[in-house]
């Protein structure tokens, strides 16, 4: 009995929900974790890392942001 509907539930559940569910996301961008602001106040702010794991990743990304500034520089900054 169940033999006749295995292929069926599995088509339906990875192919005609997981996949276009991964399209639309992939599509959407950004765009997928919009949040309306006037929610955005209401809902709690829950970090999961330690406050040293998030001081970490600031550093990370000043730095990373500092590089990426340097790599830009005009090129009529440079003396020569």
């Amino acid at each position: 009995m169940f033999r006749n509907r295995l292929p069926a539930v599995a088509r339906d559940a990875f192919v005609l929900r997981t996949l276009p569910a991964a399209a639309l996301v992939h599509r959407l961008g950004a765009a997928d974790r919009w949040l309306p602001r006037r929610l955005d106040r209401r809902l709690p702010r829950i970090g999961i890392e330690p406050p040293e794991c998030r001081a970490a990743h600031e550093r990370l990304t000043e730095a990373a942001k500092a590089r990426e500034k340097e790599r830009r520089s005009d090129v009529r900054d440079i003396a020569g």
